[in-house]
């Protein structure tokens, strides 16, 4: 008579970690009460023990939240220029600004000053020698009816030209 294999004993499952059952009803925003409470019942620690268990699971979850702002910058820089630079291979254009313009904010380009084209007219109000100067060869032009400031009547004056050496006046 053959041997009958005993039948395999039923697997039973481990007993939770009560570190990884802390973090995971910590993550899901159960009070701190109630993760106390669970681990007492279901891993068999002392409330001491509970709380230290709380206590080393919080520190792994602000470890994990922790990040290296360094890395996480120079990668996200890195995908933008791919992401930039394959759309500018595939003439994909709006794409292509699209990238450079996050680029430029997570470089913080746009936090700086912003530079003036014009520094030159900054606070100016058509006043003072060299203003006068040039208001005295732009009127006589007749470029515009009325008064008009010396800036208008810089454009207007560039426009004329250009109109001229175009011939389209």
């Amino acid at each position: 008579m053959a041997k009958s294999k005993p039948a395999p004993k039923p697997k039973i499952p481990p007993p939770p970690d009560p570190l990884q059952s802390a973090m995971d009803l910590m993550v899901n925003n159960v009070p701190d009460d109630v993760v106390l409470e669970t681990l007492k019942e279901q891993s068999s620690l002392t409330a001491k023990e509970a709380a230290k268990v709380m206590a080393q699971a919080k520190g792994k979850i602000l470890s994990a939240a922790d990040f290296d702002r360094r890395k996480e910058l120079g990668q996200a820089r890195i995908r933008l220029t791919n992401i930039y630079t394959t759309s500018l291979n595939e003439k994909n254009t709006a794409t292509a600004l699209a990238a450079q313009r996050d680029l430029g904010k997570l470089m913080g380009l746009y936090d700086a000053e912003k530079i003036d084209p014009s520094p030159a007219t900054e606070g100016a109000d058509d006043s003072g020698p060299e203003l006068e100067l040039v208001r005295g060869y732009l009127e006589p032009l007749n470029l515009s009816a009325g008064a008009t400031s010396v800036p208008e009547l810089a454009r207007l004056a560039a426009a004329k030209i250009i109109a001229l050496q175009s011939n389209t006046i």
